[in-house]
Parts: C-alpha cells; structure tokens; sequence
C-alpha cells in the first residue's frame, strides 16, 4: 500500500472512530442517568435551573445534560463527516468503486461480505479497493479542524 493509498484509508476510516467515541459517551451518559435514578429517583431540566446551590444530586444532573448536549454536538459533527465522505467518494468514475468504497467505509461491511455481494475473488476486491484509493482526493479544510475543536479535552 502507497503512502497515497493508505492516507486515504485513514481518512475513510475516521468515521469508524467517531462511532466508538459516541458509544463510549453514551455508555457514560446511561451510567450517569443510572446514578441520579439511584439518588432522586426521577428528574427534571427546571430543577437544576432554578437552583443556584447544587448538591450531588444537582451535580450529577448537570453531568447528564452536559454529557447529553455533547453527544448531539458529537452526532452532527458524526453525521456531516459521514456526508463528506459519501461526497468524495460519489466523485470517483467507476461505480464498482463507489460501491466498494461505499460498502466498506460508510456501510462498514466486512471485506467478505463485500466480496459474496458483488462477486470477485479477494484479490480482485483488494485490487479494486487499491485502485480506488489511488483516485480519492482529499480536500482538508480549516473548518473540519474548527469543527472538531473542543471535542479532544473530553475525557471519556
């Protein structure tokens, strides 16, 4: 694989880590809601805006809004890469190359599912996937690294 081939494989793939990141703060946002359940029992958005000294049970309510608004801003950023990489790939000529690409990085199928749908032997996929890579053009802009600001310091 070129160094052109697997940047681009890089860049495909980065949705797959996205995902993980949004199950991980999903899974800390359902242990959070679990937490306050334990506590209150049952709560409520106005409670915690009418209060000005919190408590624990405040605490851990602010906690679960905060985690709840950072995995909506998680899933719009998710779902926007998710289109532009749809984009790039839409803009290759031959359309068994869209579809490999499409199978594997937006669908996220297995290269043996990919190959039983469309019928080539694994060599022939990985030639089609290599030849693909080579005609994917990236167009890094700033405002992909603005959009991601803020989401590093997260400690899941």
């Amino acid at each position: 694989m070129t160094d052109k081939q697997y940047q681009a494989k890089k860049w495909l793939s980065r949705n797959y880590e996205l995902n993980r990141e949004i199950k991980l703060l999903e899974d800390k946002l359902e242990v959070s809601r679990q937490r306050v359940n334990n506590i209150v029992g049952r709560y409520e958005l106005n409670e915690i805006q009418m209060q000005h000294n919190r408590g624990g049970r405040e605490d851990l309510i602010a906690e679960v809004i905060e985690l709840e608004d950072l995995i909506e801003r998680r899933l719009k950023f998710l779902m926007s890469e998710d289109n532009l990489t749809t984009e790039v790939i839409n803009r290759l000529e031959t359309s068994i190359e869209r579809a490999v690409l499409i199978a594997r990085y937006v669908n996220r199928y297995s290269w043996t599912k990919i190959e039983r749908i469309y019928r080539y032997s694994h060599a022939q996929m990985m030639r089609i996937h290599l030849s693909a890579l080579d005609k994917i053009i990236i167009e890094e802009d700033d405002t992909h690294e603005e959009r991601f600001a803020g989401f590093e310091q997260l400690s899941v």
